[in-house]
């Protein structure tokens, strides 16, 4: 009677573990993709307020400056900002993946003239006779 007890109490405790185990993989699994997510929504908000405060910037005229003062890690990652003035894009690199948001001008370029360049995290941005130049 004693070595069926301890029997039933074998397996019971095994089915235990199992569904702990169970329980513990999905959670480390949605927490991956919740992790990615984030990433994800970070990279969006960065690209439209960078699109956003660009745009707004080319209305407002000349000798005008703006300050840039963006995050230097997105989710705990590197990320890159690009703009390409000629195809109106502003793009954001980040975990082997991207995300692109419109400018609705062309008329950018960075100081060495490029109109496609990547945008340092603390620009300044200057416009000149409605040319606007990222430094």
């Amino acid at each position: 009677m004693k070595a069926q007890a301890s029997l039933e109490f074998l397996i019971m405790f095994s089915f235990v573990i199992l569904l702990f185990s169970l329980i513990l993989g999905i959670y480390f699994m949605n927490l991956e993709t919740a992790d990615k997510i984030k990433s994800s929504l970070e990279a969006k908000k960065i690209c439209y307020g960078v699109s956003s405060t660009l745009n707004s910037f080319s209305a407002l005229g000349e000798n005008s400056t703006y300050i840039f003062d963006l995050p230097y890690a997105l989710n705990s990652e590197e990320y890159e900002i690009w703009i390409f003035g000629e195809n109106r894009l502003v793009k954001i690199n980040y975990l082997e993946q991207g995300i692109g948001c419109p400018l609705h001008f062309s008329n950018i370029q960075n100081g060495a003239g490029e109109s496609d360049f990547e945008m340092e995290k603390n620009s300044t941005v200057f416009n000149y006779g409605g040319s606007i130049i990222v430094q």
